[in-house]
């Protein structure tokens, strides 16, 4: 009988009180890992977000570094799209590959954010951008440089989704027309953007240093002959290639032989500078010289008369890279 009563007692299970305080203290347990995990997914997706929003400001970073040393023209790269690569940095340029690796970035992190699924990243630039300014900053002729301005963000749209076309992600188009209105939509993030300007800025303040030094030496060049002559000589004291060769062309305001490319010709050579350095433009465009410049076109054309000046002429867009020609109707003159 007794050992009866002791196997029912055994065979009871919990009572009501006990499964209370075990479903109590389960319920608590699973608020906690609950708010423990969420806590750390939260982490970890504000940690990827923060460290691809560093990657954009990097890349950005590296696209200046670009137009500052790599481009002739202080220019970006062109936007890249080929099969599900849309709207990014080009992969196949060596030079930016290099500069991605000195800032510790992996080539493809300029595509996606190296993720399973490959989320892009996209890039878009805005350009011809124009904008006019003095040679000197604040006096001078006035120059017109060509820059250009991009966006760079994370998006979460997965290489292999339909999302991944056009243009990839949830934002619309960066171009001259949106330049003060475009803004990331949800859930792209990370927008970083970048302009050319202070760049170009820099190559003029380059090109008006140059300027300035060819304009010095040539002075000098002639002070010095001038002096040496008799004072009745009214010979025109400003160098010419020696041996003398034929110019690259002429116009009405160039009297005698016309204008010279500086950087081909032994001119600079004989004031001490050295004419594949001095007689380009930062941006590669040739400088040219005429002896006898005359703006009111009143003298014989082509034929040496005093009073003599000299100039020099380049594009009055020198951002562009190209060289004055004969027919160049924006070119600027800049007498000495």
């Amino acid at each position: 009988m007794t050992l009866s009563i002791r196997t029912a007692r055994r065979q009871r299970g919990f009572t009501l009180v006990e499964l209370l305080i075990v479903t109590i203290i389960t319920g608590v347990l699973g608020v906690i890992w609950a708010s423990e995990t969420g806590g750390a997914f939260t982490a970890a997706s504000n940690a990827h977000d923060a460290e691809q929003e560093a990657v954009n400001k990097r890349l950005a970073s590296v696209l200046l570094d670009y137009a500052a040393s790599i481009s002739a023209t202080g220019d970006i790269p062109a936007m890249y799209t080929s099969g599900n690569v849309i709207k990014a940095l080009p992969p196949n340029d060596t030079n930016l590959n290099a500069l991605l690796v000195q800032a510790r970035l992996r080539p493809s992190d300029a595509q996606d954010d190296g993720s399973a699924g490959q989320n892009v990243r996209v890039y878009q630039k805005a350009s011809p951008l124009t904008i006019n300014l003095p040679l000197y900053t604040t006096f001078g002729p006035v120059m017109t440089l060509t820059y250009a301005e991009a966006v760079i963000y994370a998006t979460q749209c997965v290489r292999s989704a339909a999302c991944n076309s056009g243009t990839p992600g949830s934002s619309g188009v960066f171009d001259t027309t949106t330049l003060t209105t475009f803004a990331l939509n949800t859930p792209d993030y990370g927008l970083t953007r970048l302009s050319t300007l202070a760049v170009q800025k820099q190559k003029l303040a380059q090109t008006a240093d140059t300027i300035d030094l060819i304009r010095t030496r040539i002075q000098e060049y002639y002070r010095e002959r001038q002096r040496n002559a008799l004072a009745s000589d009214v010979t025109n004291f400003y160098p010419r290639p020696n041996p003398l060769v034929a110019s690259s062309y002429k116009t009405n305001d160039c009297n005698d032989d016309g204008w010279y490319p500086l950087d081909t010709t032994n001119i600079l050579t004989q004031v001490g500078l050295i004419p594949a350095v001095h007689g380009k433009t930062t941006w590669g465009g040739t400088i040219f010289y005429c002896a006898d410049y005359d703006p009111t076109q009143t003298g014989t054309p082509y034929v040496d008369t005093p009073p003599h000046f000299a100039a020099l002429r380049l594009l009055t867009n020198p951002s562009s890279g190209g060289s004055a020609t004969a027919t160049n109707a924006t070119a600027t003159v800049i007498p000495l």
